[in-house]
Formats: structure tokens, C-alpha cells, sequence
């Protein structure tokens, strides 16, 4: 049978997707990369907001809608938030949750023998659920899940509710999935989860012992990670991350508002005071380190005054990316129940965040010029130019013979302002 995988949300999704896929795989099931041809969908779903849920609710009605026929699967986050939500829907005929992602052959086995819809939703356990990935696609950079559920409860989010508490992989497991993904030349491996700031909260492991045990295989040439918090990244396990080479001087942390009173409102346990501390830390610790972030804008009772300060400090700090999100309600949080800003002012706001995002990552890629970085190679596209990042996540278009997932060192000779991205010329 043919199946075809719909992925929404984050990495953590994306890994889980993988999963699923090769398993299947591994039990005579064909993937194919288009809903038309499949005998089976997938929806691997997310309900980060009320927008997700639409998108979700969409996907699955349009696959039946396609071909009555079709096995329809919903899994993921909102059957495990909102499981009578998720029965309502007609149009699915299997229904699982985030805890038992292993359990889909079985499943589907059971609604081909019995043709009654399946339901397969589990309570989170105290242990990570043990999924594995025999590949990942055409992807150089391969994602490995080390940790699972979540313990802040920020004002806007329901994700602990979606994927319950902390639960990490042990180092021990995170060696033999990076030996495995560098045996099938994966070069860069990204650390993903929920919340891997909390990474060991659950075993009295750390970060640092994660990135550790990734770092060891022979082939892989780089460690990253994906978001942090700031208020877990504490001098000890700073220092320990410092150490090990592998790890991309990359770090992707979550400043969500430039102001201490929306950050207050959010519940983010962190004021802008300690996000300066520790980024000023890191670039002590770290060769010159590059930073992305998350903005939100318009969140409830957001002032002028707040907006202002925010878009102030992300002016002034030099991110290289800014992912920049317009506040959107998700009905089940404090967030959803306080005012709200008004739709046109948070799309203006969010305007101006992202040009002043822009401004900053123009500055820093155009500093590059005239220097030599090492680029994993990724893509050519029909002029010839081969495309890749660097460990600093620097986004590298350049003329050489690099071939697919080597890694070459490359010139910086100029910036494409209009793509946002530094052009150059392999030098080995």
C-alpha cells in the first residue's frame, strides 16, 4: 500500500514523521511523496493555534474529499489536546495521539481486518517514547529527538498538554541513533524536542551530555541545536558546551518580546536583563557565535510603549534570523482569556519586526565578505551555484565541485542583498 506523510509544526514533528515512515517501510508499505497516488494519509498534526487546528481539520477533509477511499490517519498534538475534537472529524478513520507513534502498522492492520475506526490515544508515560530512523530523506542535516514534553506552561501555549512532561533520551541511546545517521552519511546532526533546555531534568543528565554523545561518531562534523531557553543555560553547562568542538556556534534562543512586562504576561521566567547575560556569556565561551530568536507581536494587552521596547531590543542586538509570529489565540490558555490586540495592529507590528529582523541579518551577512567559512553542500540549482550552510548557520551560495553533503571550505567574495544570503567560491 501507498503512504503518504502531511507534516505540520516543528522539528520535533518532522523526526516523528520520519519515524513513522521508515517503519512502515520497514513492513512493505511504499512512501510516496504525493497525496494523489496514496492509498493511505497521514496528517501528523499541530495545535500550536487555533489557525494549526483549521489547517489540520483542512488536510484530512480534503484527502477524503479527494478519494473516498483513502485511509485517512490523524495523529500528533491535536488528537492528543483535543481528542473529542479530533473524533468529530468524519473524515478520519484512524486516530492517534503523540505517545504511541510505534503503534500505526498495528493500527492500521486493525481498521483493514475490521473496517471500524481506530482509536489509539495513550496518556503520556514517565519514559520517552523510543522511536527510530533508518534515514531521513534527502535532507544533509538530520534531526534526532532527544527529548520529549515540556514543564514552563507559558500564558499562550499548550504544548505540556499536547506532549505531556519532561522525558528525555539517554546519552547512551542519542550515540547509537548519531552512529546510525552517520553510517548513512549524515554529516550535521540537529538536537531537537520540546524543550531541550530541559534536557535531563528527568535522569539528573544535562544538555551538555546529549551534545556529548552526538558529538562522538567518527563522521559526524557537527552538533546543533535546536531552541533554548535562556534561564537553562546556567555557567556550568555553558562552559561544558564550550568544550566540545562539534557543537555549532549557533543558537537559536527563544526572546518571544524585547519587553519585561509582556515577558511577564507570557510567563517566560526570564526578564531582557538575563538574555543579555548569558548571549554576553556565550560570546565569551564561543568563537564569534550567531544567534536567531522568536518574536511574538500584538500579544494580549501589548501597549505601544511595549511594542516599541521590543522592537528596540531586537534593533540593537544583532540576530541573524528573527522569526517573527503575529500573536495568535489558542483557546485552553490564560492568553486566550486576556484582551486582545486588534488584528491590523498586530499585522503592522509585525511588519515592522520583521524589517528591523532584516536590517540585522543584512548586517551580519554582508560582514562575512572577504572571509573563509567551511559549508556543508546541499543543493545546485540550474546556474550552477551550490548552496549550503555554514556551523554559524550563515546561508552559502557558491560555484565549485562540492558534491552533495561534503563539506568544503568556501570564500566570501559578496552579499545578494535580494535573496539575503552571502555568495562565494569553493577555495578545496
Amino acid at each position: 500500500m501507498k503512504v503518504f506523510f502531511q507534516t505540520l509544526g516543528c522539528k520535533s514533528n518532522s523526526f516523528e514523521t520520519q519515524a513513522m515512515s521508515d517503519l512502515l517501510s520497514s513492513k512493505g508499505y511504499h512512501i510516496v511523496d504525493s497525496a494523489d497516488c496514496a492509498d493511505i494519509v497521514v496528517v501528523n498534526s499541530c495545535t500550536v493555534t487555533a489557525v494549526s487546528d483549521k489547517k489540520t481539520r483542512n488536510l484530512v477533509k480534503r484527502s477524503k474529499r479527494k478519494n473516498p477511499d483513502v485511509i485517512t490517519i490523524l495523529t500528533g498534538c491535536l488528537p492528543q489536546v483535543s481528542p473529542d475534537a479530533a473524533k468529530e472529524l468524519d473524515s478520519v478513520d484512524i486516530i492517534m495521539g503523540n505517545s504511541n507513534r510505534n503503534d500505526i502498522a498495528k493500527a492500521i492492520e486493525g481498521y483493514l481486518e475490521s473496517r471500524e475506526r481506530q482509536i489509539l490515544i495513550k496518556p503520556h508515560g514517565r519514559e520517552i517514547e523510543r522511536l527510530e530512523i533508518f534515514s531521513f530523506g534527502s535532507h544533509t542535516r538530520a534531526f534526532l529527538k532527544i527529548e520529549d514534553g515540556c514543564d514552563r506552561f507559558c500564558s499562550y501555549c499548550i504544548i505540556p498538554h499536547a506532549r505531556g512532561r519532561v522525558r528525555s533520551l539517554s546519552p547512551g541511546l542519542i550515540l547509537k541513533d548519531a552512529e546510525r545517521l552517520a553510517g548513512i552519511g549524515h554529516k550535521e546532526i540537529v538536537l531537537t524536542g520540546i524543550n531541550i533546555s530541559r534536557y535531563g531534568k528527568d535522569t539528573g543528565k544535562s544538555l551538555a551530555d546529549a551534545v556529548e554523545a552526538a558529538a562522538l561518531p567518527e563522521g559526524i562534523e557537527r552538533v546543533r541545536l535546536s531552541s533554548l531557553d535562556v534561564d537553562s543555560l546556567d555557567e556550568e553547562l555553558l562552559i561544558r558546551l564550550s568544550k566540545t568542538e562539534k557543537l555549532c556556534p549557533h543558537f537559536h534562543l527563544s526572546l518571544q518580546s524585547g519587553s519585561d512586562a509582556t515577558l511577564a504576561r507570557m510567563s517566560r521566567n526570564y526578564d531582557t536583563g538575563l538574555f543579555l547575560k548569558v548571549t554576553r556569556r556565550i560570546r565569551e565561551l564561543f568563537c564569534d557565535p550567531t544567534f536567531t530568536t522568536d518574536v511574538i507581536v500584538g500579544f494580549p494587552c501589548e501597549s505601544d510603549e511595549e511594542f516599541s521596547e521590543s522592537l528596540e531590543f531586537v534593533r540593537n542586538f544583532d540576530f541573524l534570523k528573527c522569526h517573527v509570529f503575529p500573536y495568535s489565540r489558542r483557546p485552553g490558555t490564560p492568553a486566550d482569556r486576556m484582551p486582545q490586540i486588534k488584528n491590523d495592529i498586530k499585522t503592522a507590528r509585525a511588519l515592522a519586526m520583521r524589517d528591523a529582523g532584516e536590517e540585522s541579518r543584512k548586517k551580519i551577512l554582508s560582514s562575512k565578505i572577504g572571509s573563509a567559512t567551511k559549508v556543508i553542500a546541499e543543493t545546485k540549482s540550474a546556474d550552477g551555484l551550490i548552496s549550503g550552510y555554514d556551523a554559524r548557520y550563515i546561508p552559502v551560495n557558491f560555484s565549485g565541485s562540492a558534491k552533495r553533503g561534503e563539506a568544503v571550505t568556501v570564500y566570501i567574495e559578496s552579499f545578494d542583498d535580494t535573496n539575503s544570503l552571502c555568495i562565494g567560491r569553493q577555495i578545496d
